[in-house]
């Protein structure tokens, strides 16, 4: 009871910063502003420039200034911003977006749930979530995107967009934070006109070093830490009134050590494999405040992306013709140890990881400009997605807790002796080479008709060719004997597959008065089914292959002003239902591939079920007074799996995980939620401005992001409520500088936001007298890895512009 009013009053107080005290609204809105520019914010989520009032999609919009005067640093952080977003790095390796529920895994071989684009190209999440700055505006778009995105995506998708170069002067900004987590962020943007209103170059630059995820390994004695590196040249040419020419060329490059926290008691071991018979402690108990791993091999991620984007605007008589174009090169170089919990001491369960990116994308679109109520927009693209090939090494050894008497030098009557916790090592290393080849062409066409001055119809359909290479060559050494040698876990006519599928949408606009109109929209999006690689094991098709996905949505909205436009507000309830919705399995499934009951293999599995998602998204800006501003944003999401059968771990009589004879893996029925988010979101910002003393201007901000507690349907774990304040004090000067104090997580509170399916264990295997193995008891580290929020952080943030 004490925790829960806790809780709330850490709410209410928090709530009080944002809204009563002051913070940024989203949008935010500067002291000259009137509140109407908060409904007129120019999106671009119809693909051309208009109003957000006027789209029939629920958008969120952040701009640049925004992100940089609430020191959001790293992009995950925008989903403070928005209620129902979801942005998280579990392993530090996958990059993840979660929109309304729909949740995606990146080791599912599919395509995101959530889309993000770079300068309208289509970008990995892996890579866009690295590195955050010079930006212009970022578009949260919610709902299947199925005509006029290059991917039809089933959540939604992230626009982000680089400032432009400024064509008719020298303008710019540096901007360095500092905080007492050791973290640093410097970034500078800069535009040179070259020819004065017809050339002009920018460049922009960030160094940023962090924690990460604030985990230190007690037994490496090693800090979670990273460091990102990335320059940015954009050229804007006007080579005519009516030709716009664009080019962006991006390098980055981070380095990250992320160390995998664990909760628990711990465990006390064995020191090492037999004749061994020593014991210690796998490491000291831990909290979810204490923030510590206890891993023993190395933890590294790299990454390293060259990335050019093109873009051309040709303004014609009746219409425009644009294109975009981009070319991305990439690698991911990764090494951990999979034993997170470590159950096995002086042991490194390492997995070394190649994967290279070699990513093209180009599209043609026309779009009239017809002066009578009917507009349209034609176009196609192409995108291609290598990796070619995946690089693979496991370390996935047999742990031996049982053999036969007769290689004890003991009566073979005796039958088979338990050495359990005591083991052997029976060493086994996989090496796995994966070339995938993703392709898909696409042809669409949309378009408005003014049915009368109030009403308005949009419609559209995409039509997609998805072809499609997912292989995985297996080879197997165990002790020095090839078992396998670069086995295909895939037949042939499986890894190539080749689909096509149409999409599309249509909505209805209704001016209800000048101030305030709604909405009704459909849309369908699409995603091809994938085979799943990187498997340690054969297995059947079922828990590699998934069927393709389908997903009608129906949303009816309301946007509008009021109080003499002091008053913004937008809401939106919605339907989605999935057929064959593609998931991975939340837990690590025990596989005996020989179906022999024999565990050899733990993985996460990909599999369908079908999926309903309902809800409802509203969000209020205010101006309160000329200096005072606010906003408030709620996100309700009940997004549940509704049929199907899904990979699991059964139990037997007395508890322990097992599969039954003549299965891969055991099923359950496929319920409960998509994904571990809490179903509502809330989120208030606000700012409030004291009169100025001369130049200079103080102000004070606030950012509240709450979630209330939930059971998990997918884990054997209930999450705790979730309240994270921010607060902003600074001044501003009129020549062009501000300097601001920020404490992030204001209260302190460590609250676990992702959590495993249970204890790390390490399973063994039993020798029999026929040299085979049975199943044998597990060993139980003690430990739960989970995700934590971030700690309190204190810092500074000067930024200057001319």
């Amino acid at each position: 009871m004490q925790s829960e009013l806790n809780a709330k009053s850490r709410l209410l107080c928090g709530a009080a910063c944002a809204i009563l005290v002051g913070g940024v609204a989203f949008p935010t809105m500067a002291q000259e502003q009137d509140i109407a520019t908060v409904a007129d914010v120019v999106v671009t989520a119809t693909r051309n420039a208009r109003m957000l009032k006027d789209v029939a999609i629920a958008v969120d919009v952040a701009t640049g200034e925004q992100l940089e005067q609430l020191a959001i640093l790293d992009a995950k952080d925008v989903q403070q911003l928005a209620p129902g977003l979801q942005m998280a790095n579990k392993d530090g390796r996958s990059n993840t977006a979660t929109l309304r529920g729909i949740a995606y895994d990146p080791d599912s071989g599919t395509v995101p749930s959530v889309d993000i684009y770079f300068n309208e190209n289509p970008v990995d999440p892996q890579l866009a979530l690295t590195a955050l700055y010079d930006v212009g505006q970022i578009e949260i778009l919610r709902g299947p995107q199925g005509v006029l995105r290059g991917r039809t995506a089933p959540g939604g998708a992230i626009t982000i967009a680089s400032r432009k170069p400024d064509l008719g002067g020298i303008e710019g900004y540096v901007q360095g934070t500092a905080t007492d987590q050791d973290a640093t962020n410097l970034q500078f943007g800069v535009s040179v006109p070259l020819v004065q209103d017809r050339l002009g170059l920018r460049i922009a630059a960030l160094d940023d070093r962090n924690p990460v995820n604030y985990v230190h390994n007690v037994n490496r004695d090693e800090d979670s830490e990273g460091h990102t590196q990335s320059f940015r040249v954009s050229l804007l040419a006007l080579p005519t009134d009516s030709l716009t020419v664009g080019l962006t060329y991006q390098r980055l490059t981070s380095d990250e050590t992320q160390h995998s926290q664990v909760i628990g008691n711990g465990a006390f071991l064995p020191t090492g494999p037999l004749p061994s018979m020593d014991f210690a402690p796998n490491g000291p108990a831990a909290s979810i405040s204490d923030r510590i791993g206890v891993s023993e091999g190395p933890t590294r991620f790299e990454r390293e992306f060259d990335l050019l984007t093109a873009s051309l605007d040709w303004q014609l008589k009746n219409g425009s013709l644009s294109l975009n174009a981009s070319k991305l090169d990439a690698e991911l170089n990764q090494r951990l140890d999979f034993d997170v919990g470590n159950a096995v001491l002086n042991y490194d369960e390492s997995q070394i990881l190649y994967i290279p990116y070699d990513t093209s994308y180009v599209e043609l679109r026309y779009a009239s400009e017809l002066n009578g109520p009917f507009n349209f927009q034609l176009g196609m693209n192409y995108s291609r997605q290598y990796s070619d090939p995946v690089y693979v090494n496991q370390r996935t050894d047999t742990l031996i807790s049982g053999m036969p008497a007769f290689l004890m030098d003991l009566p073979p009557e005796y039958g088979v002796i338990s050495t359990f916790p005591l083991y052997s090592i029976s060493p086994v290393d996989v090496f796995i080479e994966s070339p995938t080849q993703l392709e898909n062409t696409s042809y669409f066409a949309s378009m408005t008709y003014d049915i009368t001055d109030r009403l308005q119809f949009n419609g559209g359909v995409r039509y997609t060719d998805y072809t499609s290479y997912q292989q995985s060559f297996l080879t197997v050494d165990a002790g020095g004997q090839i078992v396998l040698d670069n086995f295909p876990t895939l037949p042939e006519n499986s890894a190539r597959r080749e689909v096509d599928a149409w999409t599309g949408g249509a909505s209805l606009v209704y001016q209800f008065t000048d101030t305030i109109s709604g909405y009704a929209s459909y849309g369908r999006s699409f995603r091809a089914g994938s085979a799943a690689v990187g498997n340690t094991a054969p297995l059947e098709d079922r828990l590699v292959i998934t069927k393709d996905e389908v997903s009608d949505a129906y949303e009816l909205g309301l946007k509008g002003t009021a109080f003499d436009r002091r008053l913004s507000f937008t809401t939106s309830i919605f339907q989605q239902t999935f057929d064959n919705y593609i998931a991975r399995t939340p837990e690590m499934i025990r596989m005996a591939s020989g179906r022999n009951g024999i565990v050899d293999s733990v993985l996460k599995v990909n599999y369908n079920a079908d999926a309903v998602v309902r809800g409802i998204e509203t969000t209020f800006w205010g101006k309160i007074t000329p200096d005072w501003d606010a906003s408030l944003s709620m996100s309700y999401t009940d997004a549940k799996l509704d049929g199907g059968e899904r990979p699991c771990n059964a139990l037997d009589a007395q508890g322990n995980i097992f599969v039954p004879i003549g299965q891969q893996a055991s099923f359950c029925e496929a319920d409960g939620k998509m994904g571990d988010q809490s179903p509502f979101q809330l989120s208030a910002n606000s700012e409030y401005r004291f009169r100025s003393f001369g130049s200079v201007q103080p102000f004070v901000r606030g950012l509240v992001f709450h979630n209330p507690g939930f059971d998990s349907d997918l884990i054997d774990y209930k999450y705790e409520d979730f309240t994270n304040v921010n607060l902003y004090l600074g001044i501003r000067s009129d020549k062009g500088w501000e300097l601001s104090v920020f404490a992030k997580n204001l209260f302190d509170e460590a609250v676990v936001r992702g959590a495993s399916d249970s204890n790390h264990i390490k399973q063994t295997s039993v020798l029999q007298p026929d040299f085979s193995m049975m199943p044998g008891p597990s060993i139980d580290s003690g430990y739960r890895t989970v995700t934590v929020n971030p700690p309190r952080e204190i810092g500074v943030s000067l930024r200057l512009s001319f």
